[in-house]
């Protein structure tokens, strides 16, 4: 199983103008191929009037999906040029289209292909470009002495606490790495000498950015 992939943390959208073309690239995560062709059949209905919408996507943590579309321009000048700028920063989940409104001036092949590429790269860089990995979610049971010095220790590794439930005991819900789950977990042991109790829920692929969980 694959341990990580990069990827956008949110969709996101740029706008540039070539020649008096107008173009509008749009990035949106996906986790499948029903997301994207969704994506796709929305950007058409939204910009129905537009000269093309050229798109590319690659889904898969593997990247087993990868499909282009030029949507009328000329052969490899669109879509492709789409598809090769997301190869190239190995990124995935994803799926770029780049709206055209055609402004008189044909761009020629060379034009065409650095306007579709530079539009896709555009919506990206108004992104953040983060790592996906496994993140545990768990629930840790503490006594209240020990509360304190226990939020103390995770704000310390800057993990995330996503409930506290004070009743008997206190237990929190956290989000670790899972490549951090065992060091965290010896770390919590020795500060309470053993009095822990630990509740794994789940294991889910979350954005990683420098080194950070964000949700």
């Amino acid at each position: 199983m694959l341990k990580e992939y990069r990827t956008i943390h949110k969709n996101s959208e740029s706008k540039i103008e070539i020649k008096k073309s107008k173009f509008i690239g749009r990035a949106f995560t996906c986790e499948n191929e029903k997301d994207a062709l969704t994506h796709i059949e929305e950007t058409n209905k939204e910009f129905y009037d537009a000269t093309h919408t050229a798109y590319a996507y690659i889904i898969g943590k593997n990247a087993k999906i990868q499909k282009f579309n030029d949507d009328g321009e000329p052969s490899g000048t669109a879509g492709l040029p789409i598809l090769n700028y997301l190869k190239t920063e190995e990124l995935r989940n994803l799926l770029v289209t780049v709206t055209r409104y055609y402004g008189g001036t044909k761009l020629g092949k060379g034009g065409l292909i650095r306007a579709y590429s530079g539009s896709a790269r555009e919506a990206i860089n108004n992104n953040i470009i983060v790592t996906k990995k496994i993140v545990v979610e768990t629930d840790i049971i503490i006594s209240y002495n020990q509360y304190g010095g226990v939020e103390n220790l995770l704000q310390n590794e800057n993990l995330i606490i996503k409930n506290k439930d004070f009743k008997k005991d206190v237990t929190l819900k956290i989000l670790i790495q899972e490549e951090d789950l065992d060091k965290i977990k010896e770390k919590l042991i020795n500060y309470t000498s053993d009095n822990i109790e630990f509740n794994e829920i789940d294991k889910k692929f979350k954005s990683i950015y420098k080194n950070k969980i964000i949700v």
